[in-house]
């Protein structure tokens, strides 16, 4: 995994370099992960953002744990234009259980 520091290294190059025109975001794996994308999308709240996060492996260990799941819910999503969790990763965020379309 990238670590925090990377993250806003590649981020700071990037914009640095093009003009972003939109952003998506996939796996974030630890909360240093989290707080880096935060503070750059602080910083570029014009461009819109897509999240579809990565939680867990179809089969294997998580990605995150519970507590980067919160530093999502509480930091991240705020900035998001667009969210495209499955169903495990809309019960994880959301906090209920999702038995029909009408729960989500």
């Amino acid at each position: 995994a990238v670590s925090g520091e990377m993250l806003r290294a590649q981020l700071q190059t990037l914009s640095d370099d093009i003009e972003i025109s939109a952003i998506k975001i996939g796996v974030l794996p630890g909360i240093e992960s989290v707080e880096a994308a935060c503070d750059f999308l602080k910083n570029h709240r014009q461009i819109p953002v897509v999240f579809d996060p990565v939680l867990a492996p179809s089969s294997g260990p998580e990605f995150s744990n519970r507590h980067v799941t919160e530093k999502i819910k509480l930091q991240l999503l705020q900035f998001c234009d667009l969210v495209t969790p499955n169903l495990a990763e809309a019960q994880q965020l959301s906090g209920i259980t999702i038995n029909s379309t009408e729960d989500a």
